[in-house]
């Protein structure tokens, strides 16, 4: 996939050294940052799973998380992230 234009731009930096260690991604598990991961959508295929909404107030208080969705993404829209989080 090359959407967004500046995908061409993104994964190279993503994927350097300094930038995987400023974000402590494991050396040993990292194989290099990918736009999409099947696998990875395939898992957060569950019929019956607990909204993300019901989730990450716990999470929260153990794990710190950033949201994050791009002012023109058609696909994850920043409104809708603004707005989980106000319901929170």
């Amino acid at each position: 996939m090359n959407w967004p234009p500046d995908l061409t731009d993104v994964t190279p930096y993503l994927r350097r050294k300094d930038v995987t260690e400023a974000l402590h991604i494991n050396a040993a598990k990292n194989t290099g940052w990918k736009e999409c991961n099947g696998a990875v959508g395939s898992a957060f295929r569950a019929h019956k799973s607990k909204p993300s909404r019901d989730l990450l107030p716990d999470l929260l208080k153990k794990v710190p998380i950033t949201l994050f969705s791009g002012a023109e993404d058609l696909i994850c829209n920043h409104l809708g992230t603004e707005e989980m989080i106000g319901n929170m």
